[in-house]
């Protein structure tokens, strides 16, 4: 991937082009790419403008650390859920749950938030990730409470009740009309979703809707 010129006396010799190619092989294998896909991305960078190929870099890693959020939100939710009791098996459904974030809805080419990408913010976009990983780690523990048999009224069931109400209202509230828009067009799209989104919010709904409504008799 990096070939140095060679002066009169065979001593290879790095110039500026060699030093950013460089950079951007430590930038992407440290972030987790093999050298395969390295290799790729830089091919398909070649003689392209410095500023852009940064950029795609840029974009790449990003979806990196959105990869690394999700599995660190789904793995977290597990070991919140043995805490409660190491016995509970994990359901192979759990599977799901731990795709790869590219065939999430976040990244779903044919779904449609009805919204003009350039009205959000950085921070209004983090927002709805945020909610997105939120329901994705109530979902899990949902999903393992559920199939090892946890009554949504104990104790266990009620703060996961708490958790997923807690997590709704911060979201909502913080949101501005076209942040509602963009997660209530998602929602409508249900059909669009990934599989697996699908199922794990439909295996789980019921259940949380449960530990919700067990918050009511708490005295």
């Amino acid at each position: 991937m990096l070939i140095a010129d060679r002066d009169a006396g065979g001593r290879r010799r790095y110039g500026d082009t060699h030093l950013d190619r460089l950079l951007s092989i430590q930038l992407l294998t440290r972030a987790g790419f093999s050298l395969a896909e390295v290799a790729e991305v830089l091919d398909k960078q070649e003689g392209r403008p410095l500023a852009d190929a940064y950029t795609e870099q840029l974009k790449l890693l990003e979806l990196s650390e959105l990869r690394l959020r999700h599995q660190r939100v789904v793995l977290g939710a597990i070991v919140d859920a043995l805490h409660v009791d190491p016995a509970m098996r994990i359901p192979a459904s759990l599977i799901a749950a731990t795709m790869s974030l590219d065939d999430t809805m976040l990244h779903y080419p044919k779904l449609d938030t009805g919204v003009d990408a350039g009205e959000f913010t950085p921070e209004q976009i983090e927002r709805i990730v945020a909610f997105y990983l939120g329901w994705k780690a109530v979902a899990v523990r949902a999903l393992i409470y559920a199939e090892n048999g946890v009554d949504p009224a104990s104790a266990s069931g009620k703060r996961l009740g708490q958790d997923w109400t807690t997590a709704i209202r911060d979201a909502l509230d913080a949101q501005a009309e076209h942040e509602h828009a963009a997660m209530e067009s998602m929602h409508d799209q249900r059909d669009y979703w990934p599989a697996a989104d699908r199922e794990l919010h439909d295996t789980t709904k019921t259940y949380l809707h449960r530990c919700e409504q067990a918050l009511g008799y708490q005295e």
